[in-house]
């Protein structure tokens, strides 16, 4: 609250954006703790409620949101908070990403997440059906990319992106063998035999 009090009181357009996307980067993870307080856990969280929350969330604050149909397939598996907590902010950034920019020649379009498991890895892409990235723009990395960045490399893995004419689709792959078997403070990734 306090962030959108000092982000309305400032008059530079670019200001008031990025206190805008830093209220949407804490209310990402604010809205993981809401949801781990509500199911009385202390380590994990359903990635269909968490995950669907974050998007229809960034997708109602945006102008776009009476135009924008989005499309879930998410299982009900359950996520360790670390690693809820960076990919609840990649997702956040790619979808924020995207609903920055306007459908040309049309009024609407689709965005998509989906989630799976499959031989001991689990999947995970956000998509939209813009037109694509131009392969020939000289574009610097803003703070959204640096962050995306650093939450996929804290998740050790890369991001990959196909783009083209129908859309683009970032796609993360995390195998659960290597996210099974890292540990911190002596606690691996899974605090429950269902959990990722």
């Amino acid at each position: 609250m306090m962030i959108a009090f000092e982000g309305r009181s400032l008059s530079d357009a670019a200001c008031k954006a990025a206190f805008t996307r830093m209220r949407a980067r804490i209310d990402a993870i604010a809205s993981l703790y809401c949801r781990l307080t509500q199911t009385r856990s202390i380590d994990t969280v359903t990635a269909e409620s968490y995950l669907t929350a974050l998007v229809e969330d960034a997708v109602s604050s945006s102008p776009q949101a009476d135009t924008i149909a989005v499309e879930f397939d998410l299982p009900e598996v359950r996520l360790s908070t670390r690693i809820a907590v960076p990919l609840g902010l990649i997702v956040k950034e790619l979808v924020t990403n995207s609903l920055k920019y306007p459908y040309h020649g049309r009024s609407s379009g689709w965005l998509g997440l989906r989630l799976s498991i499959k031989d001991q890895a689990m999947k995970v892409s956000v998509w939209d059906d813009r037109p694509g990235i131009d392969p020939d723009a000289r574009l610097d990395p803003g703070l959204g990319q640096k962050l995306t960045d650093a939450f996929t490399a804290q998740l050790s893995e890369r991001m990959s992106i196909d783009s083209g004419a129908a859309g683009t689709r970032h796609t993360l792959v995390l195998p659960l063998l290597t996210a099974s078997s890292k540990r911190s403070s002596g606690r691996p990734f899974c605090a429950a035999s269902n959990c990722i």
